[in-house]
């Protein structure tokens, strides 16, 4: 009963940190689309500037940035419902995961988690 109980506490833990590391990821990649495109923004107002582009090529410029910046975001809410919605990492993978950080912890989580889920299967 005490194994089971502490087998539910680090199930949560690590479906917590599983959620908290893909709001990491979307968000790592919606800063990224931000740091990229103010650059580009700033190069497309001088250019303006210098250039006086007719109406026509400002329209077209401004096509090209609203679709690039559409897909690029796309990718990223794609990628995130990818990785989180329908595949879902299993408790053993994070667990893995979270070895690799912590090397007191290694690879010996996932390896317990295994048996207590074999333990469980066959009972």
């Amino acid at each position: 009963m005490k194994t089971e109980f502490y087998y539910k506490f680090i199930y949560s833990k690590l479906e917590f940190f599983n959620r908290k590391e893909a709001l990491f990821q979307l968000l790592k990649g919606l800063f990224l689309y931000i740091i990229l495109c103010l650059p580009v923004v700033v190069v497309l107002l001088f250019s303006e500037n210098i250039f006086s582009f007719s109406s026509k090529i400002r329209l077209a410029l401004l096509f090209l940035f609203f679709t690039t910046s559409a897909l690029f975001i796309g990718f990223i809410l794609f990628r995130y419902l990818i990785k989180n919605v329908l595949f879902k990492n299993n408790v053993v993978f994070v667990a893995r995961s979270v070895g690799q950080f912590y090397s007191d912890i290694k690879d010996n989580l996932a390896n317990a988690l295994q048996v207590y889920k074999n333990q469980q299967n066959i009972d």
